[in-house]
């Protein structure tokens, strides 16, 4: 909590008190926050990554099986041009799925597992470096810098990592200006400002994640892991029918 500086007006010192108060909570919210969107981030990458290896291989293949069929009926029908385009478009479905799939799958393997340790030290953590808690220009570069490698190893769960963050912040960080009373005020007003909008703004990157089609799918796989199902590999066996099915026609 910021030190009050006592030496002002009593109804100053007054002011200061309160808006101190209120940026200690606003500090407290600010860190559960970023926890919470960098919580639902790290989960969606590991599910993501699993979408692709168990269902999203078979909707490729899937894919490339319909365009190879739609090939076939447009040779069996060259001047049908209503066949000819359908076969362009399942060829084009299938590569663009196969593109994504390489994509996806040439990404790094998340390592996130969550535990309270790392909910814990990421918390205090922010509300350390949080870089809308900085005094400058040149402070908020340094503090962006360390809340960005914080975020990067939560994502590892690497709890060596995020210390690190921390023990380098504190190395590198500097005693603060003296300032007045009324430099006082400016500073924590301007603060107060900058983590209401910086609340406001994860919690509209929630609402986007949260309204997104693979935090859907995420949720319903939840829903059925509480049902003792796993959602990906019941989708991935009805694809298995399906690829089957297609390969028989294939010929």
């Amino acid at each position: 909590m910021t030190q009050l500086p006592r030496f002002g007006t009593a109804a100053d010192d007054r002011e200061f008190e309160q808006l101190s108060l209120d940026f200690a909570g606003l500090e407290s919210k600010l860190a559960l926050r970023e926890l919470e969107y960098a919580t639902r981030h790290a989960e969606l990458l590991v599910f993501e990554a699993r979408y692709f290896s168990i269902v999203g291989i078979r909707l490729a293949q899937v894919d490339r099986l319909f365009a190879t069929l739609a090939e076939r009926a447009a040779k069996a029908c060259p001047h049908d041009l209503k066949a000819s385009s359908a076969a362009a478009e399942a060829n084009k479905r299938a590569q663009d799925a196969e593109d994504t799939l390489r994509f996806e799958t040439d990404k790094p393997t998340s390592t996130y597992q969550t535990s309270d340790l790392l909910k814990k030290l990421y918390r205090e953590a922010a509300r350390m470096v949080h870089p809308d808690l900085g005094s400058d220009d040149q402070d908020r570069e340094r503090r962006d810098h360390a809340m960005r490698a914080l975020n990067e190893a939560y994502e590892r769960s690497d709890a060596t990592a995020m210390q690190r963050v921390v023990d380098e912040f504190k190395a590198g960080s500097t005693s603060s200006p003296i300032m007045n009373l009324a430099q006082h005020l400016d500073a924590i007003k301007v603060k107060i400002t900058n983590v209401k909008r910086r609340l406001l703004q994860i919690s509209k990157d929630l609402q986007t994640m949260e309204d997104s089609e693979l935090f859907q799918l995420f949720s319903k796989a939840n829903v059925a892991t509480g049902r003792g199902q796993d959602l990906l590999r019941l989708m991935a066996n009805e694809l298995d029918d399906e690829i089957t099915r297609l390969q028989k026609e294939a010929g």
